[in-house]
């Protein structure tokens, strides 16, 4: 009998364990299909929303590293910007799409008289700027359709790195429109194709505009008009020096801090409260901007890493300090769009409870506000000495200003 119990002990831890097995393989197998998913370390239902502070408390939100920020000193030269994230490619084509949706549609193509149609409505001269490009004219006596000038120029404009455009001036009216923009049956008087000398990368150079001068040459041929370049070749490789010195020299930021208290970080729904006082609003890309003649004329972003706001967040967010800023050679009067953003900084800074600081992170003085301002005024009249005038079309191309 106790063998008998014995075996039948045996028997039952048996089946047990092999049941156990079973039921494990099958919980295995699925958690493999979903992906391998664990419970919650908090029962469910249970939830708890922290505030959101800026991260990297401390550090600087990121601008272009070429970028200069004005000094409140005016003994000291400007400052280097600190590198920071680059925005997400995402972002980047949002912003892009949120641009065609907007843009106006031609209804009239071909015929729009002087000052109307797309690129008018958005504020923009649409014609090649010799200050800043180096242009082949094609001037002629009749008209050519816009399917004949896109033809060599988009079979050949692939192998141009830099930014380069296709003007039409429309015959009849003599509008200047970029041809890309407009319908099939627009027409041209005259023609023009540009290149950009300089950008972010740097001066063209000998091999891009030979490669611009050749597509030209036969853009020219296919047409039967004649080509006419607005400097000779070397004085457009000097023009390009020339423009890159005026680029590095001016293609600076004038900024103010707005910081909280160290234990009294600013509340999301304060910040957007603030920025409703002073008219400005969030884009798509978590920045927000002050919009003056149709352009973004200063800008306010989180002072901390990566700079961006999230309005799904406002409710839980935490910062202790904003950023205000503008870029002087892409504003027009840029002095007086200075003076408007400091006035904002002074109220948001009221309102927020906070201090306004200079980029040393020092108090931002009278003295220094003033020395800003003067160092502004000094960059107005320099660039329009150089024949480029703050917040014009060519300024805003040169120091690629978002519009």
């Amino acid at each position: 009998m106790d063998l008998q119990l014995a075996l039948l002990l045996i028997g039952s831890i048996i089946v047990a364990i092999v049941a156990l097995t079973a039921y494990d393989k099958g919980r295995l197998a699925r958690s493999v299909r979903r992906g391998f998913s664990f419970p919650a370390a908090q029962p469910v239902g249970i939830t708890r929303r922290e505030p959101v502070v800026a991260p990297d408390a401390g550090v600087r939100a990121g601008f272009d590293v070429e970028r200069k920020f004005l000094k409140s000193d005016p003994t000291f030269a400007t400052a280097p910007a600190i590198v920071g994230d680059e925005p997400d490619g995402l972002e980047e084509a949002l912003g892009d799409i949120e641009e065609i949706a907007n843009r106006s549609l031609n209804l009239n193509p071909g015929f729009d008289p002087p000052g109307t149609g797309p690129e008018a409505a958005h504020g923009r001269h649409m014609e090649a700027n010799e200050a800043i490009d180096y242009v082949m004219h094609l001037p002629g006596p009749g008209p050519v359709s816009r399917r004949s000038a896109l033809a060599v120029y988009k079979q050949n404009e692939y192998k141009l790195e830099y930014p380069h455009q296709l003007y039409g001036r429309r015959y009849q009216t003599n509008f200047w429109s970029i041809v890309q923009h407009d319908s099939d049956a627009t027409q041209y008087g005259d023609l023009k194709l540009a290149v950009q000398l300089v950008t972010a990368a740097g001066p063209i150079g000998e091999s891009e505009l030979n490669t611009f001068v050749q597509i030209g040459l036969k853009l020219a041929d296919a047409l039967h008009r004649p080509s006419k370049f607005s400097i000779p070749f070397e004085q457009a490789i000097e023009r390009a020096q020339a423009v890159q010195r005026f680029y590095d020299e001016h293609d600076v930021i004038a900024g103010v801090n707005v910081v909280s208290e160290p234990h009294a970080p600013f509340k999301g729904l304060a910040i957007v409260a603030a920025m409703e006082r002073i008219g400005m609003q969030l884009d798509a890309k978590g920045v927000f901007q002050q919009r003056l003649n149709e352009g973004a004329s200063y800008s306010m972003m989180n002072l901390h890493r990566p700079g961006r706001f999230n309005p799904s967040e406002w409710e839980i967010f935490r910062t202790t300090g904003l950023a205000f800023y503008m870029s002087v050679p892409g504003v027009e009067d840029p002095a007086v769009v200075f003076d408007r953003m400091m006035a904002h900084a002074v109220e948001v800074t009221t309102f927020l409870g906070g201090k306004l600081l200079d980029q040393d992170q020092r108090p931002l003085t009278d003295k220094g506000i003033v020395a800003i301002r003067a160092q502004i005024q000094g960059i107005d009249a320099k660039m329009r000495a150089f024949g480029i005038a703050p917040g014009s079309e060519a300024a805003q191309r040169l120091f690629a200003v978002e519009s």
